[in-house]
Parts: C-alpha cells; sequence; structure tokens
C-alpha cells in the first residue's frame, strides 16, 4: 500500500495486532478450585493466554455473596492474595447494594494490593433467604440464587466499567461441564445479537486445555501446597480478623442493565 492511500483503501485493509485495541480479560473468581487453576495458569505464564507479560490487562472479579465458608477465605487471604499482590494483579470485590434492584451494587474493594476477602457485603444471600422464608433454588440447572447475587452484580458492574467497550469474559467450567459452558456462550450471543455488538466473548481455558475437575484440584494443590510451607504464608491474617466492610457505589448503583446491555454471567464458578 502506498504512503498515501484514500480511505477506502484504508478501510478496506487489514487490521494488525499492533493497531487492534487491547481488550481487558475479566475472570469471575469464586475462590474455588476451578477459577483459581484459570488465575495460577494466568500468573505463571500470561503471554500464553493472550494476556499482557504485566498482567495490566486483567481484571479478577469477585461477588460477594456473604456466608463462605471460613476455610475459603482464608486459604484465598493466605495463598491467593499474596501471588496478586506480588504482580499487582487488579482484584475488585462487589455485592449487591441491598435488597432492591434499584439499590445497585456495592464495590467493597478494588486494589492491585488487596489484603483480605471480605466474608459478607451488605445484603447477603442468607438475609434474601430467610426474608423469603426459602431454600437455594437449583432447579432444573437454573440457579436463580447465583443469578441475582452473581450474575446480576456482575453485570451491573461491568456496564459502568466498560460501557461500551468489549471485553474478554473468562468462566472456570472445566471439561465435564460443557453442557454448561454451551448453554453461557449462547445465552451470550443472544445478548450481542440483541445489542448489535459483542459486549464480551466468553472464554473456557479449562475446556480448551481438556481439564476434568481431577486435573485442575491438583494443579490447585501442587501450586499452593508449596506455598503454604513458606513463612509468609503461615504469618498471614486469617480471615477471622477481617475488618467490616466498606466501600463506595459504583457509578452504576442506580441504574438497572436490561438484558441487550448486559453480559451473561449465567452460572459462575462453585465456591
Amino acid at each position: 500500500m502506498p504512503a498515501y492511500a484514500p480511505p477506502a483503501q484504508l478501510a478496506a485493509a487489514p487490521v494488525t495486532d499492533t493497531f487492534r485495541p487491547k481488550r481487558a480479560t475479566v475472570l469471575s473468581y469464586g475462590l474455588g478450585a476451578d477459577s483459581t487453576a484459570i488465575l495460577l495458569m494466568y500468573l505463571a505464564d500470561p503471554t500464553a493466554h493472550g494476556l499482557e507479560p504485566d498482567l495490566s490487562d486483567l481484571i479478577v472479579v469477585y461477588a460477594v455473596t456473604g456466608d463462605e465458608w471460613e476455610d475459603s477465605l482464608s486459604y484465598c487471604d493466605r495463598l491467593v492474595l499474596p501471588l496478586l499482590r506480588e504482580r499487582r494483579v487488579r482484584l475488585v470485590q462487589v455485592c449487591r447494594a441491598g435488597k432492591t434492584d434499584a439499590e445497585g451494587v456495592l464495590v467493597l474493594d478494588d486494589s492491585r494490593t488487596p489484603q483480605r476477602i471480605p466474608q459478607a457485603g451488605l445484603w447477603r444471600l442468607s438475609d434474601e433467604l430467610r426474608a423469603a422464608g426459602t431454600v437455594p433454588m437449583l432447579a432444573s440447572g437454573q440457579r436463580r440464587c447465583s443469578i441475582r447475587f452473581k450474575g446480576w452484580v456482575l453485570d451491573h458492574w461491568a456496564a459502568a466499567e466498560f460501557g461500551a467497550t468489549s471485553y474478554r469474559r473468562v468462566i472456570g467450567y472445566h471439561y465435564d461441564e460443557m453442557g454448561r459452558a454451551e448453554k453461557d456462550s449462547k445465552i451470550q450471543r443472544k445478548h450481542n445479537t440483541e445489542a448489535g455488538r459483542t459486549i464480551c466473548e466468553p472464554h473456557y481455558p479449562l475446556i480448551l486445555a481438556k481439564m476434568k475437575r481431577a486435573a485442575v484440584e491438583a494443579i490447585v494443590y501442587e501450586q499452593t501446597a508449596r506455598r503454604s510451607k513458606s513463612p509468609t504464608a503461615r504469618s498471614a491474617p486469617s480471615a477471622g480478623s477481617a475488618p467490616p466492610a466498606t466501600g463506595t457505589r459504583s457509578g452504576c448503583a442506580n441504574t438497572r442493565t436490561s438484558p441487550p446491555t448486559s453480559c451473561s454471567w449465567s452460572s459462575c464458578p462453585r465456591p
């Protein structure tokens, strides 16, 4: 192509990676083995997974439902958060700001040096269940509680964070959960079509690596067991000493995201 080319030729020319805008990668973190395995893979070799070497384009997002197992909180505080601090990976911890959707979401912490996983936000899943006099709803794989306390929260945070900018959404389905991933992708394609743009593209690293649950657990155990023997890990504070949750409302606090402009976090990784 000549040094100067008319607009028509420029429009038809292929876009090289040099000029292609870099998309953020958002990992939905659920404190469990699946999403932890993906995080460890990203930390070990960022470029192999399409990330910048310094992980500046990775955002780890944790939807705080409340009532999490204490050993899960302690595990993450002692063994996972130090890794994020070392590499200065951004961790966003967000929850529902109240019982009603109109109250929006609350960002409890947004940091590249996270210190604690909060035990609860302002409105816990157990608060909702007690108020409704019901139990977690898992019939027909619908996971309605996850949608309200994980998917809905993550949708609202993402809408405020990215606006009309597309991003890559990572969920920790393993190889035996192909059906869940296919359902999730189908929902997202529908949202993208209705919006007339690519809101986000779902990505399932464990499925691409053909990793089943046993392999996932083996990797997590192997890598975190080594760290658990280090003085730093042993001296880390326990989850029981975590301070009460505080935070600031996100820009989408009073905005309900409609399906055409939402990203489908239909079934987040199990805790």
